[in-house]
């Protein structure tokens, strides 16, 4: 499956954006509203890496240059579930730092993913996410606001990106989510259960 391009993103967690979603939901356009059940898969080593299943798939995007405040994030092949032995060593397990283990030739879904792989990996956290997305375009960027269940607790997170740097930055300005510091979901999830200090 081919990956999406590279994106330059400003995003946002908090429990109100005020202004900045007024703002939106005012002049953008609305694409589309999407549910999902994610379960991101943090390291205790590697902060650069975005690792979930979600939909059956495994979804990593990699953080590969910054640009001011914003984050230049680079999304990888999709891969759908069960997954070889090989593929979790490969895929899964060497990015994100842990010691690939596996063999056999048995494919792993995803509840074997969990507690035969990532569950008893003492370098590896879960986070399960449920999300509500809004998706708009707006000053040739893709927006996003979303409400979030981390592990059952209620977030928010607000999203501008694009391949244009200055486009971001410039519409980040402008709905003033500026006001609010860069940080992406692994930043902030890693915060969340307590792989990084708040």
């Amino acid at each position: 499956m081919a990956s999406s391009p590279d994106r330059y993103e400003w995003r946002a967690f908090g429990a109100n954006f005020g202004i900045v979603e007024q703002r939106l939901r005012a002049r953008a356009q609305l694409q589309k509203i999407a549910e999902s059940q994610d379960i991101y898969v943090l390291s205790r080593r590697v902060s650069t890496l975005n690792v979930k299943l979600r939909n059956h798939q495994l979804d990593r995007k990699r953080l590969v240059a910054n640009h001011g405040p914003l984050e230049l994030w680079s999304p990888m092949e999709k891969l759908p579930l069960p997954l070889s032995p090989d593929q979790v060593n490969q895929h899964l397990l060497a990015p994100l730092g842990a010691a690939p283990a596996l063999t056999g030739e048995q494919p792993l879904g995803i509840d074997e993913l969990l507690h035969q792989v990532i569950y008893p990996n003492t370098g590896l956290v879960v986070v399960h996410l449920f999300k509500r997305r809004w998706h708009f375009t707006l000053g040739g960027c893709v927006c996003e606001m979303a409400e979030l269940l981390v592990n059952g607790a209620a977030l928010s997170t607000v999203c501008i990106e694009a391949t244009d740097p200055d486009a971001v930055i410039a519409l980040a300005a402008d709905l003033r989510l500026d006001d609010w510091p860069n940080r992406s979901y692994v930043a902030a999830l890693r915060q969340v259960v307590g792989l990084t200090p708040p």
